[in-house]
């Protein structure tokens, strides 16, 4: 027989300011997620790798009646740089909002003659998310577009080699971007 096991459960609105216990996994009831609380955190953290979701709500304050929500998103891929440009796998949905491109050197990067390199969406513009000259591990750029813009296709990302072509290094890519998720019914 298998034991049923419940967890403590509160709206986003009261989680938002309220500190659990170290250790504490709490049930967000309005975005049906876990918290996960260290003690000392107003609202707690989410388990790694789940993305920021706003509480949705209507005109009068209430969630949305028929189901209908926004939704943030970052999704993440590391990815190995060899030749003059690698894409990646991960894109950008169809019908959504574009924030941006932020990325991190996770390790060197090598290649003759390269002095940098640029982030763009693959077959768009080359370094519309960022041209970013050190190769060391560490760097960061958060490549923020000035309007965000709407995709109209599963859009993937390219890094683009300055100078040469890599033969070594990895960059971490995190896409950002907004879904309009219309009502169910």
């Amino acid at each position: 027989m298998s034991v049923q096991v419940k967890r403590r459960r509160e709206s986003a609105s009261f989680l938002s300011t309220f500190t659990g216990a170290q250790g504490e996994l709490i049930v967000d009831t309005t975005n049906n997620r876990l918290q996960v609380h260290d003690g000392a955190t107003p609202g707690g953290w989410l388990p790694l790798g789940m993305s920021p979701a706003p509480v949705v709500e209507g005109k009068d304050g209430s969630n949305a009646k028929h189901g209908g929500n926004i939704a943030f998103a970052c999704v993440e891929e590391l990815l190995t740089l060899s030749r003059a440009s690698v894409a990646s796998s991960i894109a950008f949905p169809n019908q959504s909002l574009i924030f941006g491109v932020a990325c991190r050197v996770v390790a060197d990067i090598t290649g003759s003659g390269v002095t940098g390199f640029k982030i763009g969406r693959t077959g768009g513009t080359d370094n519309e998310f960022g041209t970013i000259s050190s190769l060391t591990a560490g760097t960061t750029n958060s490549g923020i577009l000035g309007n965000p813009n709407g995709n109209y296709a599963n859009t993937t990302v390219t890094v683009t080699a300055i100078g040469g072509n890599f033969s070594g290094g990895q960059v971490r890519l995190q896409l950002c971007y907004l879904l309009l998720n219309p009502p169910a019914s």
